[in-house]
């Protein structure tokens, strides 16, 4: 489960739930929306003001380790040691197909120190 709370009030403003088998990495709250990179590989963006989801963008093959949103961006790594760039004013909302087409695939080395 994800809980979004007013730290103001402590009231609790809105919480989604996602697949039992699903494992949250990161989360990033960002323009009114609420982006969770997950264990199946896929990043999970809901609205804010309506609590629904809005799309899950899908570009790792392995589980996500980390996020960051902003600057119109979506950064995501994942174990497969890769990077997606994503540029979410150009995505697709929930159902609409092409996707794939809108974010850099960025082959990542890791150098151990």
């Amino acid at each position: 489960m994800i809980y979004l709370w007013n730290v103001t009030t402590h009231g609790l403003l809105m919480q989604w739930s996602l697949e039992s088998d699903i494992i949250i990495v990161d989360i990033c709250v960002d323009r009114g929306k609420v982006y969770a990179a997950a264990s199946d590989g896929v990043i999970h963006e809901w609205d804010i003001a309506t609590g629904a989801c809005v799309r899950m963008l899908k570009g790792h093959c392995r589980p996500l380790t980390a996020l960051w949103v902003g600057n119109y961006k979506i950064v995501s790594a994942a174990e497969d040691q890769s990077l997606c760039v994503w540029q979410p004013e150009k995505l697709p909302v929930q159902g609409e197909e092409g996707i794939e087409k809108f974010y850099s695939f960025v082959p990542v080395k890791t150098v151990m120190l």
